[in-house]
């Protein structure tokens, strides 16, 4: 009992913490200790499941969460927990499946179903699940995160929308600028936004600055930070990402635009020095994102791994 009250209490800071990746692996180990893996408690189970997610394990967290939904075949509770695992490795069919059997009446899981189709390439199937999300639940109209992942959908959909959609997210945060991409643009890291759900603290929208407030923006996890764009003059751009490794392993970073990944860096262990990721791309007149991956943000060799962006710039090179 000990060591389960140690589990639950480590995952809280794990899940208040995510970029503390010891937490989730200390949960993880009391858990264990604890014989979660052979209970027959539904609660324990999906407990451990959500520490193997934060760590990164998916395939541990759907085998275990597969073992709660035996136990407890009527939990609505494990479906909607089974879902988010399986969109976690991209198997949207089998998502989409346990979705019907639930009658799809559960507006913030169906998010995660279309944050997979966004991250997959296809935007107007997330706008049409985000769409049907907002139906089943319209306290969404006053959240930032459900805005701004509904407008990066709708920015690489090329919608009709886009122009309705960043004013309604404007009115909720006004701090999210849309700056003018003309002959050369020069953006600080901290400017970026999360473009990936992290937590009830950093999801979409959130600035990379947060919580440090520096000019430098860090993905201390996992996942995506953009930074939205309008394009006055159609042409060939070259894109400078500058960014480094405080990290004492080595990192794996991508840039591109309008969600495609176009090139790629790795960045030697703890290598303050800035390293820059350039890219051409042409652009249409219209909005269009600039984007940077953290690829690799699990635990190394017992510590945590963080990218930092120093400074992005935009430069018109032929029109």
């Amino acid at each position: 009992m000990i060591t389960l009250q140690k589990g639950i209490g480590a995952l809280q800071q794990a899940r208040q913490y995510p970029e503390n990746a010891l937490k989730a692996a200390e949960a993880v180990h009391w858990f264990e200790q604890a014989g979660a893996v052979s209970s027959s408690d539904p609660a324990i189970l999906r407990q451990l499941a959500l520490a193997y997610r934060i760590q990164g394990r998916h395939a541990d967290a759907i085998h275990v969460l597969e073992m709660a939904f035996r136990l407890q075949p009527s939990s609505v509770i494990a479906e909607v927990d089974l879902v988010r695992a399986y969109l976690a490795v991209g198997d949207t069919d089998r998502a989409s499946k346990i979705w019907a059997d639930l009658g799809g009446t559960n507006g913030t899981s169906i998010l995660f179903i279309g944050d997979t189709y966004l991250d997959q390439g296809n935007p107007s199937a997330a706008l049409g699940v985000y769409g049907e999300a907002l139906d089943l639940m319209p306290n969404l109209a006053t959240s930032r995160s459900f805005h701004f992942r509904r407008l990066l959908a709708a920015i690489v959909a090329d919608s009709t929308s886009t122009s309705n959609f960043i004013d309604q997210l404007q009115i909720l945060d006004p701090s999210i600028q849309v700056p003018l991409l003309g002959d050369r643009l020069v953006l600080s890291g901290g400017q970026m936004r999360w473009a990936t759900h992290i937590s009830d603290d950093v999801s979409y929208g959130t600035p990379l600055s947060y919580p440090y407030g520096q000019t430098e923006g860090t993905l201390w996890w996992a996942g995506r930070g953009t930074t939205l764009v309008q394009v006055s003059h159609p042409g060939r751009y070259r894109i400078t990402v500058i960014a480094h490794n405080p990290s004492p392993a080595s990192i794996h970073v991508s840039a591109g635009t309008d969600g495609r990944k176009l090139v790629d860096e790795v960045i030697d262990a703890a290598h303050p020095s800035p390293q820059a990721m350039t890219f051409d791309v042409d652009l249409p007149t219209g909005y269009h994102t600039i984007d940077v991956w953290f690829l690799n943000g699990n635990v190394a060799d017992g510590f945590d791994r963080d990218a930092v962006i120093d400074q992005v710039t935009a430069t018109l090179v032929n029109n």
